[in-house]
């Protein structure tokens, strides 16, 4: 790159400030990154420079900069904080080589033969790579609250390497108002509800339908086999029993008590769960679901799994929530993708209240049967898209802390892949039967390009 070359060469501190102003502006003097950090530079000096700090009480006495760091072995360098002009004067100063934008370098790891779940978000195309590529801070810093049947937080799935678990006691809203709160000793009996580890343990059973749901999510969402955010602080918030069954009292609940905690954002919060709502005027669990929205936490739920319109349950038709959708890959590696179906009334609910499709068939967590099981075979469900989707959006909030939920949103639309899904099982119960339109063909994509960078 052509640099004017210096007319003199300075040494005093006030003939160094007279050669800053007796040289022409040029901002081709600075090299240009991309992905900068705004307004900060990176400034080499020339060899042969001793009195490094002398030329520091110049570019800050003068002009302003905010020098953060000196490099004095080897090639000299400075760390400046600065305005555009004040960088063009520096640029131009005789003992200084060249100036280049501060930028943004990626940490990023990688998981061999991880679960096809994971494999797919990683990249845009098919088929898929066999490799995980993920951001090694992915969500640290980033609380998310999981209303669910509770987390088995000792999990080998949720421990760092220093024993202690990512998964935090929240509050349980749904056994302890019912007296249950002591450890289990027996397997569940499905036609009592189940019984319980105490808050904010998970239900422990081999019969109950629903078994370890909320451990399942939380999984998906952060687990260190199965999960996409791997560093991300989870919350239990538990809303339901062993069986699947919540209420709205306890969900409401369960959100007074996140929405009471907004010094912990930045926050997700993931409801991996539904009930149909005909009465097309917003209830009480909607204005509740609002109100996080309002408070800053970014929402994430399911579309639900009733192969239907997504716009006929809540909490999925709330605006500003991010609803999720599913999508299967039958023939791994090579697919296509498409929206996950397995029945007439079996599969991902679609339609306008969807905001975007992740994998939802065939997936991988863990099990509640002790801290060192994973379940047996796979399971279907927008409950695993969802968390998904939430763990993209730690990650996205870990990078920047002050966002709410709709620059997320925007965030995780502009990285989505678009177009990818089969039309044919798009909008329509089957390929013969179109009943619903409106459905976005957007898949959940995040690569390690945005992982969060190292500054200096």
């Amino acid at each position: 790159m052509n640099r004017k070359q210096p007319a003199s060469t300075c040494f005093s501190v006030a003939i160094l400030a007279l050669c800053i102003f007796s040289t022409s502006l040029d901002a081709a003097g600075i090299r240009r990154k991309t992905d900068k950090i705004p307004n900060q530079f990176i400034v080499v000096l020339k060899p042969g420079v001793a009195d490094l700090d002398a030329l520091v009480k110049v570019f800050e006495g003068v002009y302003g900069a905010q020098v953060f760091s000196k490099w004095t072995t080897g090639t000299k360098g400075l760390g400046v904080r600065g305005s555009d002009r004040m960088i063009e004067l520096i640029a131009q100063h005789p003992l200084v080589d060249f100036v280049e934008e501060d930028a943004r370098f990626y940490i990023s790891g990688g998981q061999l033969s991880p679960p096809w779940h994971l494999d797919r978000v990683d990249q845009t195309s098919l088929p898929l790579d066999n490799y995980f590529n993920y951001c090694s801070g992915a969500g640290l810093g980033v609380n998310v609250f999981i209303l669910d049947t509770g987390i088995l937080a000792n999990h080998q799935e949720f421990l760092n390497t220093d024993g202690t678990s990512r998964v935090e006691a929240g509050q349980d809203f749904w056994e302890v108002p019912r007296g249950s709160t002591n450890p289990c000793t027996t397997p569940c009996n499905p036609n009592n509800g189940g019984c319980v580890f105490p808050p904010p343990g998970e239900c422990y059973d081999t019969e109950c339908l629903t078994s370890g749901h909320g451990t399942a999510v939380a999984s998906v969402l952060g687990g260190n086999v199965n999960g996409f955010a791997k560093r991300a602080h989870m919350i239990s918030v538990r809303v339901a029993g062993c069986q699947g069954a919540a209420s709205t009292s306890s969900i409401v609940s369960g959100i007074n008590y996140v929405n009471a905690q907004t010094h912990r954002r930045p926050a997700v919060v993931n409801m991996s769960f539904y009930r149909e709502e005909l009465d097309p005027d917003s209830g009480y669990l909607d204005t509740k679901v609002g109100e996080l929205i309002m408070n800053g936490f970014t929402v994430v739920t399911s579309a639900n799994n009733q192969n239907d319109n997504a716009c006929k349950t809540t909490p999925a038709r709330v605006g500003g929530a991010i609803t999720v959708g599913g999508t299967s890959l039958r023939n791994r590696p090579n697919g296509p993708d498409r929206r996950w179906v397995d029945s007439e009334t079996v599969g991902s609910n679609y339609g306008a209240c969807v905001d975007i499709f992740a994998p939802a068939w065939d997936i991988n967590s863990a099990s509640v049967l002790s801290p060192n099981a994973f379940r047996a075979s796979a399971k279907s469900g927008t409950s695993f898209s969802a968390p998904l989707a939430s763990a993209v959006a730690a990650i996205i909030l870990e990078d920047t802390p002050t966002y709410d939920g709709l620059q997320v949103w925007n965030v995780m639309r502009t990285l989505a892949t678009p177009d990818i899904i089969s039309n044919n099982y798009l909008d329509v119960k089957s390929q013969e039967d179109s009943l619903m339109t409106g459905s976005p063909n957007l898949m959940l994509r995040f690569g390690t390009t945005r992982c969060r960078a190292v500054n200096p």
